[in-house]
């Protein structure tokens, strides 16, 4: 609502006028004309777009169910799949432990292989220049 209301003025004067010039706000415009169902839709799976892409579509003045009925039906999808694997690891939380303790393990090694490549170029790098 607040960014249906106050978004085009938003971007129209102060700072708003700084991260989206007119035309660029326009083109988001059609954008949303043009993709904003399946747009809404897949964006609620990308982390820190999930958040943008609502208002985004509230500041361009989309029509409330384009907006509500992909963020609905995402969002459903979203937490049954979380709910799915909080289940799934619920159920098998020693099979779990013993793969982070392998995939611990693995990065130990990586990260001590990896200080003593740092190492050992710092050494050496370490002698005066020839002149």
């Amino acid at each position: 609502h607040l960014s249906h209301r106050h978004g085009p003025a938003f971007f129209g004067h102060g700072v708003g006028r700084h991260l989206l010039r007119r035309h660029q706000f326009d083109r988001v415009a059609r954008f949303y004309d043009r993709w904003g169902t399946p747009a809404i839709f897949f964006s609620r799976f990308i982390p820190g777009v999930r958040a943008l892409v609502p208002v985004f579509a509230g500041a361009t003045h989309q029509p409330w169910p384009r907006v509500l009925v992909p963020i609905a039906a995402a969002s459903a999808i979203w937490y049954a799949g979380l709910v799915q694997i909080g289940l799934f690891a619920g159920h098998n939380l020693d099979r779990l432990s013993a793969l982070l303790d392998r995939v611990n393990t693995t990065l130990a090694v990586v990260a001590g292989l990896v200080v003593a490549v740092l190492v050992v170029w710092w050494l050496s790098t370490r002698a005066e220049p020839d002149e």
